[in-house]
């Protein structure tokens, strides 16, 4: 039923079945999934959206390279 909105920024599930919890949270179709907890972000781990819910990526490496462009220099030697 999550997985039919036309957004996917984050979900959350709550339950007392932690790993059942985390079988459930794989499933969803959104940048970040929790169980047991929501908005729980780290700027070293990646934040992105999915679907119509945002554009790129905020936090860890990822953003690097949303903002830069690989360059290859060859010189003669």
């Amino acid at each position: 039923r999550a997985n039919r909105s036309p957004y996917g920024l984050g979900g959350s599930v709550w339950c007392a079945d932690e790993e059942r919890g985390a079988a459930i949270a794989a499933e969803f179709e959104c940048g970040s999934a929790w169980v047991n907890a929501h908005n729980a972000v780290s700027m070293d781990a990646p934040y992105a959206g999915a679907k119509q819910s945002g554009y790129g990526v905020e936090g860890g490496e990822e953003t690097l390279h949303a903002f830069t462009q690989v360059r290859v220099v060859y010189t003669s030697r």
